[in-house]
């Protein structure tokens, strides 16, 4: 099975994005003909982004002057010619043979996306269930973390533009792939997520906090998908009822 490399980067971000793109190279286990990296380059300095494409073999590179936002990843999914697309960020580090293990369950053709850190959601959009209820590899899930991840590469499944959060981008990707009527995989774990920016400096990005932001562009999703027809998988480990805690308020 072919597959696209999709990452997105931004900035001065040229030796984490190195250091991902080296560990895809030796990491894939796909002969080196059978996958493709495509790099969508939000308004990068060119010459650090010179600097960290040197010596990584052929990559497609999607240059756009100036930085659009998450949904940018759209320029690269719409080049993508595999038949899966593996998203990974520009600072995470996949481990040896994350390709075999996120491409393995797409023998199911009910299997539309694959990923580690699989959840479930609370049938009421409240908070995020505890890890009791957490989908192990081969368990289906609601969603599933969207720094190192994959899905079948059809025109439908794109980031939504106008819905276009810097958070839950993924997440809103994943309910277009479940209400088209595939299931989502958990795997086991294939990437570690290396951020530049831990979550005391996102809170310092502005005058409103990180926390908010994130709750607000949560609450973008659920009264977007709230009323449709995407039905909850969990819980599979037991446990009934509502997830522990309240509902998050609005901010």
């Amino acid at each position: 099975m072919r597959y696209s490399v999709v990452m997105l980067t931004f900035g001065d971000r040229s030796v984490s994005l190195h250091a991902a793109i080296e560990k895809i190279r030796s990491g894939a286990r796909t002969p080196p003909d059978d996958y493709e990296v495509i790099i969508v380059n939000n308004g990068s300095p060119e010459r650090g982004l010179a600097w960290a494409l040197e010596g990584l073999g052929p990559l497609n590179l999607i240059n756009r002057s100036t930085n659009e936002g998450v949904c940018a990843r759209n320029f690269g999914i719409e080049a993508a010619t595999g038949d899966v697309i593996i998203q990974v960020d520009d600072d995470v580090l996949v481990t040896p043979g994350f390709d075999e293990v996120l491409l393995a369950p797409y023998s199911d053709p009910a299997v539309g996306a694959t990923g580690q850190h699989g959840f479930y959601q609370d049938q009421n959009w409240g908070v995020l269930i505890d890890d009791r209820r957490r989908p192990g590899p081969g368990h289906l899930a609601d969603l599933i973390m969207g720094f190192c991840w994959s899905w079948r590469n059809e025109d439908r499944f794109r980031y939504d533009w106008e819905f276009s959060p810097f958070w839950h981008e993924e997440s809103d990707l994943q309910l277009q792939i479940r209400h088209a009527g595939y299931r989502l995989m958990t795997t086991r774990e294939v990437a570690t997520h290396r951020s530049l920016h831990d979550w005391a400096e996102t809170k310092r990005d502005g005058p409103i906090t990180g926390e908010t932001i994130a709750l607000r562009n949560f609450y973008k999703l659920v009264d977007k998908w709230k009323d449709v027809n995407v039905r909850f998988e969990g819980p599979f480990v037991g446990l009934t009822g509502r997830a522990p805690g309240k509902v998050t308020p609005r901010p």
